[in-house]
C-alpha cells in the first residue's frame, strides 16, 4: 500500500500533531484497529463463518469471547480486544 504524500501531509495537519509522541500514538492506534480486523478476518476463515453466524452452518465451533492480548510493535505495547 502506498500513500499519496499530499494525503499524508493532509491527515497530519487535520490530526494536529505536536510531537513524535502524539503521532507514535495515533499509529499504535491505527495499528490496534489493523491487527484486530486481521484476527477477526482470521477466525472468519478459519472457522468457515461470520461472527453471529454458526446458526447457519453445521458445526460445534462457536465464537465464545475473546481473550485480552498485548502485542509489541514499533510503536509500542498495543493492547488487543480480541
Amino acid at each position: 500500500m502506498t500513500f499519496d504524500r499530499e494525503e499524508l501531509k493532509k491527515l497530519l495537519k487535520e490530526k494536529g500533531f505536536k510531537s513524535l509522541e502524539d503521532f507514535n500514538a495515533f499509529m499504535c492506534e491505527v495499528s490496534k484497529y489493523e491487527v484486530e480486523t486481521l484476527l477477526e478476518s482470521e477466525l472468519t476463515d478459519r472457522l468457515g463463518f461470520e461472527k453471529c453466524g454458526q446458526k447457519t452452518k453445521a458445526t460445534d465451533n462457536v465464537r465464545n469471547g475473546y481473550t485480552p492480548k498485548t502485542v509489541k510493535s514499533k510503536f509500542g505495547e498495543i493492547d488487543l480486544d480480541g
